[in-house]
């Protein structure tokens, strides 16, 4: 009850699957349950041309996320955990053209890989 799967993810893969262009998606690795945003809001932010989010809730085990759909594209990493960040932007490194970390205390960019 109460799970989050990455809000965003599902959102953000129909958008690219339909022909949605864009060069950056945002992960936010939260250190507490999101209150209101919803799968709502982010396909609202899709479809009114704002960035692409991502959510990663605090109970969500990193190593089994899939971010498949931020193939190519710049992924910024920001978070409160240095750890839980770096861990979700070594997930990210797979599927990403670029992974940028910050905003944990640090700030890591792999750069562009392509």
């Amino acid at each position: 009850t109460g799970v989050f799967l990455m809000i965003g993810i599902r959102e953000l893969l129909s958008a690219r699957l339909e022909g949605f262009t864009l060069n950056s998606v945002w992960i936010h690795v939260l250190h507490t349950k999101p209150d209101r945003y919803t799968v709502r809001d982010a396909a609202e932010s899709l479809q009114n041309g704002f960035c692409a989010q991502i959510l990663v809730s605090p109970d969500e085990s990193i190593a089994g996320l899939d971010f498949a759909a931020v193939q190519g594209l710049t992924a910024h990493v920001i978070g409160e955990d240095q750890q839980r960040c770096i861990a979700v932007s070594k997930q990210c490194q797979k599927h990403a053209g670029r992974t940028i970390v910050s905003g944990c205390g640090t700030f890591q960019d792999t750069g562009a890989t392509q």
